[in-house]
C-alpha cells in the first residue's frame, strides 16, 4: 500500500519503464546501477542494524564507491521505520542480486538482515532471503558465508515452530 511519502509504479509502467531501459542503456551501465544500488541497500541495512539489534556482529563488506552514501540513522525508531519501509525492496534486492550473478551481496544482504529479522520474525522474508543467500554462499565457495546462512534458515525454522 503506498504512503504520501513513498512512490509506486504501476506494473505496466514498471515493465515498460524496464523496456526502456534494456533499449536505452548499454548492458554495462545497466548493471553498474544495479550494482549501485544494491550496495546502497546492503549498506544501508548495515546502518540499520548497529540501532536495531548493536551488539550483532558486522561482516565485513565491499566498500561503496565514490559519491554514493548510505542512509544515515538518528536512532533506533527511525531505523525501524526504513527497515519496516523497505522490507519488501530488500527482499526484491536480494532476487535481484542472484539474477544478476552478485553473489556476494546476495548473500551479504540477508546475513545482515538476520539480526533483524530474529528480533521481527518476517518468517516467508527471512527464510526465502536466506534461502538464496545460502545458494549464492555455495557458488563463491565462502563456507563462512554458507555457516552464516545455515544458522539463520535454522532460527528462522526454530523460531517460526514454536
Amino acid at each position: 500500500m503506498a504512503r504520501p511519502d513513498r512512490y509506486e509504479f504501476h506494473d505496466l509502467l514498471r515493465a515498460y519503464a524496464a523496456d526502456q531501459a534494456r533499449y536505452e542503456e548499454p548492458p554495462e551501465g545497466r548493471e553498474a546501477a544495479l550494482r549501485r544500488v544494491l550496495l546502497w541497500y546492503l549498506h544501508t541495512a548495515d546502518a540499520a542494524q548497529t540501532w536495531i539489534n548493536p551488539q550483532e556482529a558486522h561482516i565485513l563488506l565491499e566498500p561503496l564507491s565514490e559519491g554514493l552514501t548510505p542512509a544515515s540513522f538518528a536512532d533506533y525508531d527511525e531505523a525501524m521505520r526504513w527497515y519496516e519501509a523497505e522490507r519488501g525492496n530488500l527482499l526484491a534486492a536480494t532476487r535481484a542480486a542472484e539474477e544478476a550473478g552478485l553473489d556476494v551481496i546476495a548473500w551479504q544482504l540477508p546475513a545482515v538482515l538476520r539480526s533483524m529479522h530474529m528480533i521481527l520474525n518476517p518468517f516467508e522474508e527471512w527464510l526465502a532471503m536466506s534461502r538464496i543467500g545460502l545458494g549464492a554462499a555455495r557458488r563463491v565457495g565462502d563456507r563462512m558465508a554458507e555457516a552464516e546462512l545455515l544458522e539463520s534458515l535454522g532460527m528462522a525454522y526454530t523460531q517460526s515452530h514454536p
